[in-house]
């Protein structure tokens, strides 16, 4: 569904994604927690199995997306600017993004519902199916962020337009504390999602980030190799 914005005419979208569409594998959710063969070198596999069924129960996901227009946009080598707003993305992040002229912000969350599943089996002492859930929901909302994506590359493709990967703030050199100038440019309390103090999102199972779109964006390896984070999700899935 479209949003209209009161601010100016960006376009604004806003989703409720269905669980069917994300189509959790069960390898990837293996990976994502260190096994590097997937479910074959994974014990509790059955578990694992179980779980995944009752995960449409516990899910309510959202997401959306506001495109910033050249005129707001402008992209320096270690840095983005966006209606004025200053963001030290660093290098890694904002040399990919150079070549586009138009960004989106994104956001998607598989909302509170995994957490407090987690939650209760921990009160249960049962310490590794909420580890398996906390797994689900990190994977869960990654693929919300793939389709996600996947509604703004067919956006920039409506307009002729190329796009880059996506880009979050936390991960190489663009500090998380940076979220609460990246919010400040969407609606108020969008898709659920709201901040602390120390800018972690609430639901937890969240993500936001930004792609590019236009001009000589295109889509590009992961400087993985020249990036310090070990925990990176996409480091994991690289190596995996």
């Amino acid at each position: 569904m479209s949003c209209e914005d009161p601010r100016s005419t960006l376009v604004t979208e806003k989703y409720t994604i269905p669980f069917g569409e994300l189509a959790l594998d069960t390898d990837d959710i293996a990976r994502c927690m260190g096994y590097v063969d997937g479910m074959a070198g994974m014990p509790f596999a059955e578990q694992l199995n179980g779980l995944l069924a009752e995960v449409g129960d516990h899910v309510c996901i959202e997401g959306g997306f506001r495109i910033f227009t050249p005129d707001l946009v402008r992209i320096e080598r270690d840095k983005l600017c966006v209606e004025n707003i200053e963001f030290d993305t660093g290098r890694i992040i904002a040399g990919p993004l150079r070549g586009a002229e138009s960004l989106a912000f994104f956001v998607a969350t598989a909302g509170p519902g995994l957490t407090r599943w987690a939650d209760a089996l921990m009160e249960e002492g049962e310490h590794v199916l909420a580890y398996f859930v906390d797994a689900l929901g990190s994977e869960t909302v990654e693929k919300a962020a793939d389709w996600l994506e996947a509604k703004i590359d067919a956006w920039a493709a409506a307009q002729e337009e190329p796009t880059t990967n996506r880009y979050s703030p936390g991960y190489c050199d663009w500090h998380v504390s940076e979220q609460h100038k990246f919010f400040s440019l969407l609606p108020e309390d969008f898709c659920g999602i709201t901040l602390t103090e120390s800018a972690l999102m609430q639901p937890t199972k969240s993500v936001s980030g930004v792609i590019g779109i236009g001009g000589k964006a295109k889509k590009r390896a992961y400087a993985c190799s020249i990036c310090s984070m070990e925990q990176c999700f996409r480091r994991k899935t690289k190596t995996a």
